[in-house]
């Protein structure tokens, strides 16, 4: 990390103070990268079974369909609203996921949606799915256009399993996240390649690495079927091994290619921004 800012200035030390606090209830990116990725499968109208766990897999009643149509899994849009960690203990881990479902109908641009809170049971040990229940499922009394979320609730998925294999090196196979052929330009110059750079950020030593996302865009490309422009930028801070702390400011550029409900990165680029010094100013992801 290039920048690095000691806690030398009171009002610097005021405003860190601000962002830590501000950012208490941090995301669990590996936890929020799993749902959106359940979710984003979902959307295509099929049990996902390559995320659901073993003991599972042979129990498709243990997923509450009842929020579709004649509960049966159809293609549809979910849309996430708040992701809430409940419980966990040495095995699992239970969430409860607020979302706006609306079923496709290629006959109609505008649908009546359902609210729905659904309870998330996930083993810990790689998160795949153990079961759903429905805890709140009411129908809309409006109606609204049809949005698909599909590949965008893969691309958010890919965008917090990518952050935390960098804030965590080695808990993510990156070659899961990035194709071999990607351009590749990290912020730092001593990186050619995806390969190099969780050994780079391991290298480096640092303790309570933290990216936080924001203002993150997806916009969909003309050029190419399915694939996406995505931006970003990270709030970096992390303590160096002389218990110092550094904080960066990281602009993100991802191209991405979304197929058979997986989206991976296809061009990769990020640089070095100038310092923020007003760290609650930004839209958070």
């Amino acid at each position: 990390m290039k920048i690095a800012i000691y806690l030398l200035l009171t009002l610097l030390f005021v405003n860190v103070s601000t962002f830590a606090n501000a950012d208490e209830q941090r995301k669990n990116y590996a936890l929020n990268g799993a749902i959106y990725q359940w979710y984003g499968q979902l959307d295509r109208g099929i049990l996902p079974t390559d995320l659901v766990s073993k003991s599972s897999i042979d129990q498709p009643s243990l997923f509450d369909s009842s929020y579709y149509q004649n509960g049966q899994i159809v293609a549809g849009a979910h849309h996430l609203l708040q992701i809430t960690p409940i419980t966990k203990d040495s095995q699992h881990t239970q969430v409860e996921v607020t979302f706006e479902f609306y079923h496709y109908d290629e006959e109609q641009t505008r649908v009546t949606g359902r609210y729905v809170i659904q309870s998330l049971t996930l083993e810990n040990d790689n998160l795949s799915l153990v079961s759903s229940q429905n805890i709140t499922n009411e129908l809309d009394d409006f109606e609204s256009k049809y949005i698909p979320s599909s590949d965008n609730n893969l691309i958010r998925s890919l965008v917090y399993r990518w952050t935390n294999s960098l804030d965590k090196p080695g808990s993510v196979n990156i070659k899961q996240l990035i194709t071999a052929s990607a351009p590749f330009k990290a912020a730092e110059t001593s990186v050619a390649s995806a390969k190099q750079y969780p050994l780079y950020l391991a290298s480096l030593n640092f303790s309570d690495s933290r990216r936080v996302i924001k203002n993150l865009q997806i916009s969909k490309q003309v050029i190419a079927q399915g694939r996406y422009s995505v931006s970003y930028e990270y709030q970096w801070t992390a303590i160096n091994a002389e218990g110092e702390l550094e904080l960066a400011q990281v602009g993100v550029n991802l191209s991405v290619d979304v197929a058979n409900g997986i989206a991976v990165i296809s061009d990769f680029w990020e640089e070095y921004l100038p310092p923020v010094t007003d760290l609650g100013a930004e839209i958070r992801c």
